[in-house]
């Protein structure tokens, strides 16, 4: 079986590393909307929109992107390991290299192509047309 050459880890590793650091940063602004850490979100709405229910909205939101950014976080410190342990690029499913295009895109892929397509199938999350 063919494996990724070691500079092309490296570097993959080194976008990996800053997208990670740009999702904390990210999640640090959002959990943090003021100065004082201590406020908590929906009175820092209330306060910008004198609403409680468009206030209560945009807290949920907020949290729905905390859980997208922590699912990425995820993701990425998943990524990592399997580079430290020397298997990143191989798909957890079917064992074969994942191709160095779907790499690029998606650094923290675990599936190749033909196993994440798999996936969304049976998931029902992509449908094809008849």
């Amino acid at each position: 079986m063919k494996t990724i050459d070691t500079l092309k880890v490296k570097n993959l590793k080194e976008r990996l590393l800053i997208e990670r650091e740009n999702i904390l940063h990210a999640v640090e602004k959002q959990m943090h909307c003021s100065d004082d850490p201590k406020q908590l979100a929906l009175a820092n709405r209330l306060n910008e929109v004198d609403d409680w229910a468009l206030a209560s909205l945009q807290s949920d939101i907020d949290i729905a992107i905390l859980g997208h950014e922590l699912t990425g976080l995820r993701d990425i410190d998943a990524a990592l390991k399997r580079i430290a342990k020397g298997v990143y690029g191989i798909c957890d499913e079917c064992g074969k290299q994942i191709d160095m295009k779907r790499l690029n895109a998606q650094p923290s892929a675990r599936l190749c192509l033909g196993c994440k397509e798999a996936f969304e199938k049976r998931r029902g999350i992509v449908s094809r047309p008849t």
